[in-house]
């Protein structure tokens, strides 16, 4: 049997101990944390987590165990058939404008320099290793799922 791929997108309270709770429901449902991803809301109370979980596990019974978790304020899994990334590249000298563009990327605005690429994961990795040939200091955002 293959293990399989999927996106948990969590609502939660901002309190100590959330992570904790939803990490041991992930792991006694047979599955492995390989993702986690946290943004803080403006409203200071919330974040919104993405965790990616990979395994053999029991899906509809982790779903079902973390929708009785009262931190949890929303729940969705798998709801996207593609995530994106963000990647930027700053370069010293000139940039290979033309081999950037032909991967999708752009010059950021109001930046000498510095380019862009959203895009798939397996895209960003062709960006970054160009640029990273080219000697440019890069960054990249990780995957995200809407």
């Amino acid at each position: 049997m293959l293990q399989k791929t999927h996106k948990l997108h969590l609502h939660v309270q901002d309190r100590v101990g959330v992570l904790d709770q939803i990490s041991i429901l992930i792991r006694r449902s047979g599955l492995n944390i390989s993702e986690i991803h946290a943004s803080p809301q403006y409203d200071g109370q919330t974040t919104r987590l993405l965790i990616t979980v990979q395994g053999r596990g029991d899906m509809r019974l982790l779903l079902g165990q973390l929708d009785r978790l009262d931190c949890i304020l929303s729940l969705a899994a798998d709801t996207c058939a593609q995530g994106r990334e963000l990647a930027l590249a700053s370069f010293d000298k000139g940039a290979p404008e033309e081999e950037l563009r032909q991967l999708g990327a752009a010059p950021l605005p109001g930046q000498k320099n510095t380019w862009q690429l959203c895009a798939a994961p397996a895209a960003v990795d062709a960006f970054l290793a160009l640029c990273g040939a080219a000697g440019a200091r890069t960054i990249r955002t990780g995957e995200v799922w809407l």
